[in-house]
């Protein structure tokens, strides 16, 4: 087929054509070489591209295997193919009406067209058919990002049908005819790099995410205005950067919440660390603290008993608690510290990326540092509270035995003193 054409396209050039030329019958005159004769004879034997009505030498019709190389020119008439077969078109407009692999977006097929002398196996430099090129791939591009395809046979166009979902579930399908017109080719070049990067991006791990977005985006470009199918494909081609500006934020708008989720699940983890932490010295401490109210019981046997030395035993197991129990606060007071650092730590790294998290995660981490601050507060006052309340019991004790036993406490320290000197 490809040679064919080839032959047709060499005819073409070299007849000289009458102005009786119109979109079907080809008329002229061509010198009788050995070329041209070739030429004649082979397009009469394929017929693929079409046939010639007449050819006449000297008023006379007659048949290409009879002609000889000579001087002489013939006359002919060339009918081209009525099938479409033939991917001859009159001029761009028709190439565009009546070539049907265009909906499909392929634009490769070798073709001819007549006014333009435009043969595509060339690959002649013509922003118009570079244009083309680049329509094509964008409806390749849709082709495949599409929900679903529907291929009409009385239309021979094909339909790209973006389906609404998510909260975009109450708006109205979107369809798009892939149909090539004549004024697409005077917009500006479009820029495929947004589709070519949403089909090849294997290695990207928001790729399906990306092509969710992209669909959605279609659907809210149009919105409820999406009646008019035939006229949708050539309105998004006209407002291509739009569009794509409207992808790219509604994609921002996916990262930055894809973004906020982890940093914001950064922060609750940080947060609940610390308050299992800070929980976890409370919970250590209730046992230990139980001491204090035996301490406090213990001060019935001082005043119960008669005894000095009995007195003076339960004073002294009063303070050796009291000192066990402080003991113990003061080691969770370090532990406090040292978890309290960590933690300072860990929010000042947040803090750090404040300026690139978005203003909702920027307050939610303020009220979370607030939060902390005010935990830490608290369990330092709880800290010191029940250090303080740990050493009550002995001083009352001792309170109780120094104005009871007064007497007893002066001749026993006098005595001390005289047998020390």
């Amino acid at each position: 087929m490809i040679m064919e054409l080839s032959n047709f396209v060499t005819f073409y050039r070299n007849l000289k054509r009458s102005t009786a030329n119109n979109a079907v019958d080809i008329c002229g005159e061509i010198q009788l070489t050995q070329t041209n004769i070739t030429l004649l004879k082979s397009l009469n034997e394929t017929r693929n591209i079409g046939k010639f009505e007449e050819i006449i030498l000297n008023g006379e019709e007659i048949s290409p295997e009879k002609l000889l190389p000579s001087s002489c020119s013939v006359e002919v008439i060339f009918r081209i193919a009525s099938s479409g077969d033939a991917h001859i078109y009159t001029d761009i407009n028709d190439y565009l009406e009546k070539n049907k692999l265009l909906s499909l977006g392929n634009c490769s097929s070798d073709y001819y067209i007549l006014d333009e002398d435009y043969f595509s196996k060339e690959n002649k430099e013509d922003p118009r058919f570079l244009k083309i090129m680049k329509l094509c791939e964008v409806i390749r591009g849709l082709a495949e990002l599409a929900h679903y395809h529907d291929f009409k046979s009385d239309s021979d166009k094909l339909s790209l049908v973006f389906v609404s979902d998510g909260e975009l579930s109450r708006t109205k399908p979107v369809t798009l005819v892939a149909q090539l017109k004549p004024n697409m080719l005077e917009l500006p070049e479009i820029n495929t790099t947004i589709l070519s990067s949403l089909l090849e991006g294997d290695h990207n791990p928001h790729k399906l995410q990306e092509q969710g977005t992209f669909r959605a985006s279609i659907v809210e470009f149009f919105g409820n205005n999406s009646n008019d199918t035939s006229k949708n494909f050539e309105e998004i081609i006209k407002h291509w950067n739009e569009f794509t500006l409207l992808f790219n934020r509604n994609f921002e708008t996916y990262i930055s919440g894809f973004a906020f989720h982890k940093a914001k699940q950064e922060v609750v983890d940080a947060e609940l660390s610390s308050a299992e932490q800070f929980s976890k010295i409370i919970g250590e401490l209730t046992g230990k603290l139980l001491g204090i109210p035996l301490s406090l019981a213990a001060i019935i046997g001082v005043v119960k008993t008669e005894s000095v030395v009995e007195q003076i035993l339960i004073v002294l197991g009063i303070l050796l608690a009291s000192y066990i129990i402080s003991e113990t606060l003061h080691n969770q007071k370090r532990q406090f510290k040292r978890i309290s650092n960590a933690s300072s730590l860990t929010f000042a790294e947040l803090n750090s990326k404040k300026d690139t998290y978005p203003p909702e995660l920027c307050i939610y981490i303020t009220k979370a540092v607030k939060m902390l601050e005010k935990s830490k507060k608290s369990l330092a006052r709880t800290l010191y509270f029940f250090n303080l309340l740990s050493w009550i019991p002995p001083i009352i004790a001792i309170s109780y035995i120094g104005v009871l036993q007064k007497k007893y406490l002066i001749e026993s320290f006098q005595y001390l003193c005289s047998f020390l000197l």
